[in-house]
Parts: structure tokens; C-alpha cells; sequence
């Protein structure tokens, strides 16, 4: 085999492994401990599980390149309370509802306030 084929071969198998890589979807990031977030095709389920009322909830929907963002808000989620919310009730800022058919989201991110005014953030990939 000669040396130009297995420099072909050999970048052919580098660029397979970072498609490989960088297709798999990213895991749930933030506070995981205090904020549950659950997608399915009709809702965005949102449990607090942090033994505290959490205040001023904002789940968002974030689409892909995040040129805008669709959002509700929830004045107080008491502890293990959990809200069903349909993703037509989401909102962008001109009032126009999320609608997974015109829009490919990317990543649901909810924040809120704890009893003691620190920030909870939590980042899950839509589904």
C-alpha cells in the first residue's frame, strides 16, 4: 500500500470519528439538582426538586443559532411541584407562539430564583 492511500485512508478515519463525535447530543447542564426539565412533542414538564419554592421561573425555547428565544413565565414553582406546560404557550418577544413546524429548537433553558435570591439555571437538549 502506498503512502499517499494510507494518508487518504488515515484522514478519511479522522474525519469520520469527529462527525461521529460531534453528532451525539450534549447531556443536561446546570443546576440537575434543583430543576427537572422533561420534553415531549407537545409539552415541557419542569419539576422543582430543590426542597424550596424556586421564584420567577423563565423556561425558554431556544432555537438552533439562538436568533430568538420563546418563553414563559411562572411567578412561583412551590418544591416538587411540577408544570405541564404546552409549547404553543411559548412566546417569542413579538407575541408569535413557538411552533415546532417552523421552528427547529435546540435547547430548553429554565432559570429561576431560590428562596435566598441565588440564580438556578438549568440547560436540557430538545429532543
Amino acid at each position: 500500500m502506498s503512502w499517499s492511500s494510507r494518508a487518504f485512508r488515515l484522514a478519511i478515519l479522522a474525519s469520520l470519528v469527529v462527525v461521529t463525535g460531534s453528532c451525539g447530543g450534549s447531556a443536561a447542564t446546570g443546576d440537575l439538582d434543583k430543576i427537572q426539565v422533561e420534553i415531549s412533542q407537545f409539552y415541557v414538564t419542569v419539576t422543582n426538586t430543590s426542597g424550596q419554592p424556586l421564584l420567577e421561573v423563565r423556561p425558554e425555547i431556544l432555537p438552533v443559532g439562538r436568533q430568538t428565544s420563546y418563553s414563559t413565565y411562572l411567578p412561583r414553582l412551590e418544591s416538587a411541584e411540577n408544570r405541564d406546560l404546552a409549547v404553543n404557550t411559548f412566546r417569542n418577544n413579538d407575541g408569535v407562539p413557538f411552533s415546532p413546524r417552523t421552528v427547529k429548537a435546540s435547547v430548553v433553558a429554565v432559570t429561576a430564583k431560590d428562596m435566598d435570591g441565588n440564580d438556578v439555571k438549568v440547560e436540557v437538549p430538545w429532543k
